[in-house]
């Protein structure tokens, strides 16, 4: 489930305690280091359950932030109307008022990156 042992973060699928290991590799780099940013390496990451990434998410945001948008049938009639509607609660990820990184965070994703691998990248964007 992935490499948290040192300050390189790598993660290989979202199962298991990988969610665990995550916010303590987050955690860890932004209390016990001095870090100018981080680098998330997605490039190989076969998905699994993207919101064991949500403790982890929540440290670094500053403010609540919808991560994935939806849409919908504005017209029953029309298929090609489409509206935006906000994201179910799950999707959102609500800022921990105690802490953020405000520093710059990088996000590799590649080919290797599926469903929650690049599920999590794109959360990480906002």
């Amino acid at each position: 489930t992935g490499n948290f042992a040192n300050p390189k973060i790598k993660s290989i699928v979202w199962a298991d305690n990988a969610g665990t290991k995550f916010t303590h590799a987050v955690r860890t780099l932004m209390n016990e280091y001095q870090t100018t940013g981080l680098i998330f390496d997605f490039r190989i990451n076969g998905g699994g359950n993207m919101f064991l990434s949500y403790p982890a998410l929540t440290l670094l945001f500053r403010e609540t932030e919808e991560t994935i948008g939806f849409v919908g049938r504005c017209d029953l009639d029309d298929h090609d109307s489409m509206c935006v509607v906000g994201p179910p609660e799950d999707f959102l990820v609500w800022e921990d008022t105690t802490t953020y990184y405000d520093r710059p965070i990088a996000i590799l994703t590649g080919p290797g990156a599926v469903s929650s691998g690049d599920q999590v990248a794109l959360r990480m964007t906002c």
